[in-house]
C-alpha cells in the first residue's frame, strides 16, 4: 500500500528523487531524435573538432539526411501486427441481457482514435521506437462519485522525461500529460493502490507560502494520517515501459557536448535496485552505423561539391586600375603598394593595395571577357634562348583526385546496408533492382521473424491494458478478453493465395490445409464483412459434413437407413445432420427471407437451433421400418448388404 509520508509526500513538497536511469532514458530518447530529424544533429559536430565555424555552417546549409525515411518505414511496419490474418481479440461470452461489458466498454467510442485497439496501434506503436522508456499506465484518472458508479479506467503513455520513479510491478511516480490550461497532476501506483495529486496553488500560511495539493484518499492534511489510498484491484501494478531490448548498463553522452567533445568521456550507470529498469530503442542496433553514414554522406556532399567546383587559376595581365591614378592621388598604386607621403613627399607609410590586393594586376572579370595574354620573350642575357611563340594557356582549374568521393560513397553505402541488415529491412535496399519476385519474397522472411518477436511484446502489452481495465472496471473476478497473437505476416495478394489453391486441390492436401486458402481468396474477393464471406464462415460452424459432396452425403443417408434401428431417436437425428448438409444453401437462403440479415447477428447455437428445425421439416418422421430403395416399399425380415461384384471371380472385373 502506498505510504503518504514514504512515497508521496517528497513529490509534493519538492522535485522528489529520481529513479537511475532518469537522465540516460532522456539522453537515449534525444539521439533517436537527432538521427532521424532533418536538422544537422550534434554529434556530427564532435566528429569535426578542428573545423573552422565557416566549415561547419557550411556543411549544416548543405546537410541532408537520408535515414529519415527509416524510422517512419519501422513504424509502418509494427503495423503489420495489427493488420496480420491471425490477429484477432477474443472477447468474453456474455448473457445476451448485458450492455455493460468489456467489450462495449472498449469499443470505438472509448478515444477520439476509436477502440482501445484502435489507440494502442496508433499511439503506443510509435511511442514504442521513439521513446522505450515512457510508461503505459492505466488507471481511472477521476474517482467515481458514489461506490455504485463503476471506475471509468484509461491508459495513459507517459515520455520518460515525465516519468519520476519506476521500479517495475512496485513503485511508479509519474505526471500525467495535460493541456496549458490544465493543472499539474502527478500520479502514483504500486502493486495494490494507487493516488492522484492535483496541484491547486499557493496558499499563504503562517509557515510561508506552501504548495497546496488535492490528493485521492486523504482526509486530513495532518502528516498525512487520515490517507487511504484506493485499490486497483489488478494482480499487478498498471504500469509498464514500453521498451523491450533490455540493457543493464546505461551510457550516454549527457547535455555539455562541448565538454564531451574536449574530454571524450561518456557517463554510464548502473541501477543498484534490480527493478529500475533501462530500454532501448529496436532500432538503437542500428544508430553506430546510422551516424557514421551520416558522416559519410555530409562528407561525400563536401568532396562532391569541392570537386564540381575546384579551385581556378588564371593569368593576371590586367594592370591594377589604380596605377593611372596620379601622382598627387594617395590611393595610388605602385606594384600593388599604396605609399603614403607627407607633403615633402617623405614616406611615412606603405600598405598593400585594396584594389588589387598587393598583386599589382586583377582578375580578367567574367569568363566569357577575353584574356590578352603577352607571350614570354628574352628578359636578361640567360633568357636569350628562349622561344617567344610558346602556347600559354590563359586559364584553368586545379585537378582534384575523384578518389576520396569514391571511397566516401563505398564507405556511406557500406555503412547503410549495414544499418538497414541490422534491423532485418535489407530488402528495402534491392526491392528497385532487378531481383527476382521469388528472390525479394525470401529475403522479407528475416522482416517477418523480426515481426514475430516484436508482436509477442507488443501484443502482450496490449493483453495487460485490456487487463487492467478489466480488473478497474469490473473487479478481480470478471473475465477478460484474449489477445491472440499473429504468427503469419507474409501480406499475400489474391493472385499469389489463387495459386496456392490450386496447388492444393491438384496435390490433394488435407481439407484443413484448403480451407484457409478458399476463406482467404473469398476475402480477398468480396471483403470479411460480405454474404459471401460469412455463407462460408456458417458451413465451417454449422455444417456436419462440410467435406462430402453431395453423393457421398446421399450414400450416407442410405447407409443411415440400413445400419440404424428403424425408429430411433438416432437415426432421426442422423438423417436430419445429412439433410442439413445436403441442404444447407437452400436452408440459409430460407432462414435469410425469414430473418432477414437479423439471423447474422444470431450466436451459433440459435443459428444452428433455427437450420435443424428447417432440417426436420424437410425430413419428416421416420418410417419404424427400413424401405427398400429399389422399391420404395418397407423390408421385412433381415437385410444383408451385399457387394455388387464377386471379387472370388475374377472374370466379373473387366
Amino acid at each position: 500500500m502506498l505510504d503518504f509520508n514514504r512515497d508521496i509526500l517528497p513529490y509534493l513538497s519538492g522535485d522528489g528523487p529520481r529513479h537511475a536511469y532518469y537522465q540516460a532514458s532522456i539522453a537515449h530518447r534525444d539521439r533517436l531524435r537527432q538521427a532521424f530529424r532533418r536538422a544537422y544533429p550534434v554529434y556530427l559536430d564532435l566528429n569535426r573538432p578542428n573545423e573552422t565555424k565557416e566549415s561547419k555552417l557550411y556543411r549544416r546549409v548543405i546537410y541532408k539526411n537520408p535515414f529519415r525515411p527509416l524510422r517512419n518505414r519501422y513504424i509502418e511496419t509494427l503495423d503489420y501486427i495489427s493488420k496480420a490474418d491471425d490477429f484477432v481479440i477474443q472477447w468474453p461470452a456474455v448473457d445476451g441481457d448485458a450492455t455493460d461489458t468489456t467489450e462495449t466498454y472498449c469499443n470505438a467510442n472509448f478515444s477520439s482514435d476509436g477502440s482501445v485497439n484502435d489507440w494502442y496501434w496508433r499511439r503506443v506503436r510509435p511511442l514504442y521506437v521513439h521513446d522505450p522508456n515512457a510508461v503505459l499506465l492505466v488507471l481511472p484518472l477521476d474517482q467515481p462519485e458514489s461506490d455504485t458508479v463503476r471506475a471509468k479506467p484509461r491508459p495513459v503513455l507517459i515520455p520518460c522525461d515525465k516519468v519520476y520513479q519506476h521500479k517495475k510491478g512496485r513503485f511508479c511516480v509519474v505526471e500525467l500529460p495535460r493541456k496549458s490550461d490544465e493543472p499539474r497532476r502527478l500520479a502514483f501506483v504500486d502493486a495494490d493502490s494507487y493516488a492522484i495529486a492535483t496541484y491547486l496553488g499557493i496558499k499563504s500560511t503562517d509557515a510561508g507560502r506552501l504548495s497546496t495539493w488535492n490528493v485521492t484518499g486523504l482526509r486530513s492534511v495532518e502528516a498525512g494520517s487520515g490517507f487511504l489510498a484506493p485499490l486497483h484491484n489488478c494482480p499487478v501494478m498498471p504500469a509498464w515501459k514500453l521498451g523491450k531490448l533490455q540493457d543493464e548498463e546505461a551510457e550516454y553522452d549527457g547535455s555539455d557536448y562541448q565538454e564531451r567533445k574536449k574530454t571524450g568521456k561518456t557517463t554510464r550507470v548502473v541501477a543498484d535496485d534490480p527493478d529500475e529498469e533501462y530500454y532501448e530503442s529496436p532500432l538503437s542496433p542500428a544508430l553506430e552505423c546510422i551516424e557514421a553514414a551520416q558522416q559519410n554522406n555530409n562528407d561525400a556532399d563536401v568532396e562532391t561539391n569541392l570537386h564540381v567546383s575546384s579551385e581556378k587559376w588564371e593569368y593576371a595581365t590586367r594592370e591594377c586600375p589604380s596605377t593611372r591614378l596620379p601622382e598627387s592621388d594617395p590611393r595610388k598604386c605602385y606594384n600593388g603598394t599604396v605609399t603614403l607621403r607627407d607633403a615633402d613627399g617623405a614616406i611615412l607609410n606603405e600598405s598593400p593595395c585594396t584594389v588589387c590586393g598587393g598583386h599589382g594586376t586583377v582578375s580578367s572579370g567574367s569568363a566569357t571577357g577575353k584574356i590578352i595574354v603577352t607571350a614570354p620573350t628574352a628578359q636578361s642575357l640567360s633568357d636569350e634562348g628562349m622561344r617567344t611563340n610558346l602556347p600559354i594557356p590563359p586559364g584553368g582549374y586545379i585537378p582534384r583526385s575523384i578518389e576520396p568521393l569514391k571511397a566516401l560513397e563505398e564507405r556511406y553505402a557500406r555503412k547503410k546496408a549495414e544499418a538497414y541488415a541490422t534491423l532485418n529491412m535489407q530488402f528495402l535496399e534491392v526491392t528497385p533492382t532487378t531481383a527476382s519476385g521469388t528472390s525479394k519474397r525470401f529475403d522479407r522472411e528475416e522482416l517477418y521473424r523480426e515481426l514475430n518477436t516484436q508482436a509477442s511484446h507488443l501484443c502482450a502489452l496490449l493483453q495487460q491494458t485490456f487487463d487492467a481495465i478489466t480488473y478497474q472496471r469490473y473487479g478481480p473476478d470478471a473475465p477478460r478478453p484474449v489477445v491472440i497473437e499473429p504468427v503469419r505476416f507474409s501480406l499475400e495478394n489474391a493472385e499469389e493465395t489463387r495459386q496456392e489453391l490450386i496447388d492444393a486441390v491438384k496435390n490433394n492436401f488435407d481439407a484443413n490445409l484448403r480451407k484457409p486458402l478458399e476463406k482467404k481468396l473469398i476475402s480477398y474477393q468480396t471483403g470479411p464483412d460480405s454474404d459471401e464471406y460469412r455463407r462460408y464462415e456458417l458451413r465451417e460452424r454449422l455444417d456436419p459434413y462440410p467435406n462430402l459432396d453431395l453423393e457421398k452425403k446421399l450414400f450416407l443417408a442410405a447407409s443411415i437407413r440400413v445400419l440404424y434401428k428403424p425408429g430411433s431417436a438416432q437415426l432421426q437425428l442422423a438423417i436430419e445432420e445429412v439433410m442439413l448438409s445436403a441442404y444447407f444453401e437452400a436452408i440459409l437462403n430460407e432462414q435469410l427471407r425469414d430473418s432477414g440479415p437479423g439471423f447474422w447477428l444470431l450466436d451459433n447455437k440459435a443459428q444452428y437451433t433455427r437450420m435443424m428445425e428447417s432440417a426436420r421439416k424437410r425430413v419428416g418422421p421416420m418410417s419404424e421400418l427400413p424401405i427398400d430403395p429399389a422399391t420404395g416399399k418397407p423390408i421385412n425380415g433381415k437385410i444383408t448388404l451385399e457387394p455388387p461384384v464377386d471379387f472370388k471371380n475374377t472374370n466379373q472385373v473387366n
